[in-house]
């Protein structure tokens, strides 16, 4: 009789410590344990309680430690985001001090110092003290953004409630892209993240279309449907929903992991280190929780604001391609509206470039109704058969815009609009140019911001800034590498300087990084706030990497210049010039130095075709040579094959192991060598396009290599920039075997303000 006793007995003591360690009713699907509640109420502190006119300096695993409320000043003030950098630098460089100290066995002198030990309770350990040193964190208040897209949501929330309850879902889950985008329906990331579900683009594939007329990412509805599936997915794997929304942030294969070693998420929450379950990923949930709550709760919060009406719309399905305009035309709508309705078709369908696809749901305004339904019917006259092709053209050495123009049959005013060149018209050998359309109406990029297209394109000099002469000490000749090292790469426009590279280890798959939104949204606010790599800041002395003179030809008709062959530098002359020149260039007005000559927004890259054998006049074999970005799945997609068939024709065990610059054999069985090469040129065209719609260029900086940097994991995690656009300004390196000591060109980039 005893034994059973203790059994209830024991599961008695069970049953309490369950219930209180989860703060939920009986069949919630959202628990929220006790180990989580001071992060569910930080994370309701900087939704709802400050502006982002403030941010909270904090330990980053203990969030009921808030050291400070700091002030900032508004990102469009002159020089803000320099003198908040301080400040922020500042404050967190303050507390560390202060905990070393304690740490180290100081008293507790000074109230300041009384206050900071007061937060972590009676007596605390020497170790957790510097532990908490290194783990001062700066996190930007949102209230004002988080209130933004309560007002925002209010166009499709309903519709995307009713979509979740479709799949069998809990509608809490509707409120989940205020944690990613705050409901932001332009919202891009740097990695290539978009729309309010921040879809990457791999991820984003298994569900919607993505190609360069449609990006189904960006249309909230579609991609509700995607998430929806993907996240009932994560659910049916992992069993929770704790589980399965932060598998939305870490990755589904990454938290079966987590699931396996910890067995669940409380234990995953307050112990497992997952070498790539950071802040981030372990706030994830926490993040979620405090939104749906916020956002349900707006008025208490935000008092009586207006939530956009609900969108009113119906669709016509399209049973060929059609030119937007005559869409237009047809059905009495302009083209604006009908681009806010259908976010889903890219730019290139509203220029004129390419047509709305067959079999798109076009969205219209209002509801459909039966005299609606006769009006609808899309005449034959305004359907085309045919896609308009993508032309491009890539430069080689003697080539001028002239020639390039006369070979295309185009104005030479169009090719320069159509790709953005400066008044020189200069390009440069490598350079892939878009062959606009007889027909097309150009659009100069730089206007192209009414659209949705890039805006403030005008190229302007690429300036080179470092931190000082401390950051790059000069070599002596006996620290000088043994062997001649390669000379730097001189290309146009107004001219690249490109300096050694640096090892990786072991890199990974060629593939595009996975953000900072198009707005300050919470993604991006942990992002900001664990920046370690800021932009160069104004100093002293402006340093800047000088160029030798280039030789270049001048058509008569003034059509462009293409750089000649690199003059023979080395790289060790060329860091030793920049430190010699340090006073001199302390004198030099603070506008442009000189230039690193890169123009962003042309496609660069060898994206053709080695033809091999032919057969009745058509390819059928060839070779490629891997670009940054690219994988096996894209391969295989734009050819229409298993991606085995590749791997076999090219002796690999698996899709992960090809390298930039590898050659591969390819055989076009199922589509021409012109589609293959098409396709590819829209992918790396599309990414580009979409990216600098959002973010600019403004100078650049010099990285140096240290011992295990990886080159694929330093621009996810220390440029947070994409591998293709680090690329474009370092193509003389080998990113496959970079060295230690090495530099690389890093451009400085910001958001295209918006408006």
């Amino acid at each position: 009789m005893r034994v059973p006793f203790l059994l209830a007995v024991m599961m008695f003591v069970l049953w309490v410590d369950a219930r209180s360690t989860v703060s939920a009713a009986a069949g919630n699907s959202f628990p929220v344990y006790d180990a989580m509640r001071a992060n569910v109420a930080f994370w309701k502190t900087v939704y709802a309680k400050y502006p982002t006119s403030n941010g909270l300096i904090h330990d980053n695993r203990d969030l009921s430690i808030i050291y400070e409320v700091i002030d900032l000043e508004p990102r469009d003030r002159g020089g803000a985001e320099k003198r908040n950098t301080a400040r922020v630098d500042g404050a967190k460089a303050k507390y560390k001090k202060i905990l070393l100290s304690l740490a180290a066995g100081g008293v507790a002198r000074t109230s300041e110092e009384k206050r900071v030990l007061a937060l972590f309770g009676a007596k605390p350990s020497a170790s957790r003290l510097r532990a908490a040193a290194d783990a001062v964190r700066f996190q930007l208040c949102l209230k004002d953004h988080f209130a933004e897209g309560v007002v925002r949501s209010g166009a499709y929330l309903d519709e995307i409630k009713k979509i979740f309850r479709s799949y069998g879902l809990p509608e809490e889950l509707a409120y989940l892209p205020h944690v990613e985008s705050s409901f932001n329906y332009k919202a891009y990331s740097k990695s290539g993240a978009a729309g309010i579900w921040q879809f990457t683009r791999d991820t984003g594939k298994r569900f919607m279309t993505i190609d360069y007329t449609l990006d189904e990412r960006r249309d909230p509805i579609r991609a509700t449907h995607a998430a929806a599936r993907f996240l009932k997915g994560n659910y049916e794997r992992l069993g929770s929903w704790p589980l399965a929304l932060t598998a939305y942030n870490h990755g589904t294969t990454g938290m079966v992991r987590a699931k396996n070693a910890m067995g669940n998420y409380e234990n995953i929450f307050r112990k497992y280190e997952g070498s790539r379950f950071g802040f981030a990923s372990r706030n994830f949930y926490s993040e979620f929780i405090a939104a749906v709550d916020v956002a349900k709760n707006y008025k208490k919060h935000f008092g009586n604001i207006k939530l956009d009406d609900p969108v009113s719309h119906y669709e016509v399905a399209l049973s060929n391609y059609a030119p937007v305009k005559d869409l237009s035309r047809h059905f009495k709508v302009d083209l604006a509206t009908l681009r806010e309705l259908n976010p889903a078709l890219r730019p290139p369908v509203f220029e004129g470039r390419k047509h709305v696809p067959k079999g798109y749901r076009l969205r219209l305004p209002g509801k459909k109704d039966p005299a609606v339904q006769v009006a609808s019917a899309v005449p034959r006259d305004i359907l085309v058969d045919q896609q308009k092709p993508s032309r491009f053209y890539r430069v080689r050495k003697g080539d001028t815009v002239g020639t390039v123009a006369r070979r295309h049959g185009v104005k030479m005013e169009d090719l320069v609009a159509a790709n953005d060149l400066d008044s020189r018209k200069m390009i440069v050998v490598g350079q892939n140019l878009r062959i606009p359309s007889r027909e097309e109406k150009i659009v100069p990029l730089a206007k192209t911001a009414a659209t949705g297209g890039p805006a403030e394109l005008t190229a302007r000099p690429l300036k080179i800034a470092m931190k000082g002469a401390k950051e790059l000490p000069r070599r002596t000749a006996s620290q000088a590498p043994p062997a001649a090292v390669a000379p730097a790469e001189l290309t146009a426009g107004p001219l690249k300087v490109a300096l050694k590279g640096a090892k990786a280890e072991g890199p990974p798959a060629v593939t595009a990084s996975v953000p900072a939104e198009a707005v300050i949204t919470p993604r991006t606010a942990r992002q900001m706030a664990d920046d370690e790599f800021p932009i160069i800041q104004a100093s002293a002395v402006k340093k800047a990497i000088s160029a030798s003179k280039r030789v270049a030809e001048t058509e008569e008709d003034g059509a462009a210049n293409v750089a000649s062959d690199p003059a023979a530098e080395t790289v060790l002359a060329e860091e030793t010039r920049q430190l010699e020149r340090q006073a001199t260039l302390a004198l030099l007005p603070q506008g442009d130095l000189d230039s690193v000559a890169v123009n962003p927004r042309v496609v660069t890259g060898n994206l053709e075709v080695e033809v091999g054998s032919r057969k009745n006049g058509r390819a059928m074999t060839g070779t490629i040579k891997v670009e940054a970005g690219e994988t096996i799945g894209h391969y295989a997609g734009w050819l229409k094959v298993p991606t085995g068939k590749i791997l076999r024709a090219n002796g690999l065990r698996s899709a992960s192991s090809i390298k930039l610059g590898q050659q591969l054999k390819i055989s076009f069985d199922k589509v021409a060598v012109e589609e293959f090469e098409q396709n590819r040129y829209e992918y790396h065209k599309e990414i580009e396009e979409d990216f600098f719609a959002v973010y600019k260029i403004e100078g650049a900086r010099l990285y140096r290599i240290k011992a295990g940097d990886n080159i694929w994991k330093l621009c996810a995690d220390e440029f947070d920039l994409p591998a293709w656009l680090v690329r474009k300004y370092n193509t003389a390196h080998d990113f496959n075997n970079l060295k230690l000591d090495d530099q690389l060109v890093i451009p400085v980039v910001s958001k295209v303000e918006e408006g």
